[in-house]
């Protein structure tokens, strides 16, 4: 069976329920799915989409052959956090975030 990424439309779904990890883990909020879709646009095809267990959503993506890059990107009902190998940042208007993704995803990745 060929692997399939995750995609918004498909965790909407599968994680809408309370257990849908196989634990405890709550249902990934409207609020959350909606600030994704807003954000969506300006992440590169090739980063991975996962649910968090603590009502977020978060895109990776790594190239370990190149000196360990990776970036982290994770949604919330009310932030935003951009992650690297060199630091951690939070955010909180979306705007402002998304300037941020901009500026700092390698163009190389866009293609």
């Amino acid at each position: 069976m060929a692997y399939k990424p995750n995609t918004l439309e498909t965790l909407r779904n599968d994680c809408s329920k309370v257990g849908w990890d196989g634990y405890d883990a709550p249902p990934i909020s409207k609020i959350v799915f909606d600030r994704a879709i807003v954000i969506e646009p300006y992440i590169p095809k090739c980063f991975e989409l996962f649910p968090g267990t603590d009502n977020s959503l978060h895109w990776e993506w790594n190239e370990h052959r190149k000196n360990d890059v990776w970036f982290i990107i994770e949604i919330y009902e009310n932030r935003y956090y951009f992650t690297t190998r060199e630091y951690d940042r939070e955010f909180i208007d979306t705007n402002e975030f998304i300037e941020h993704l901009k500026k700092e995803i390698p163009e190389c990745l866009h293609g």
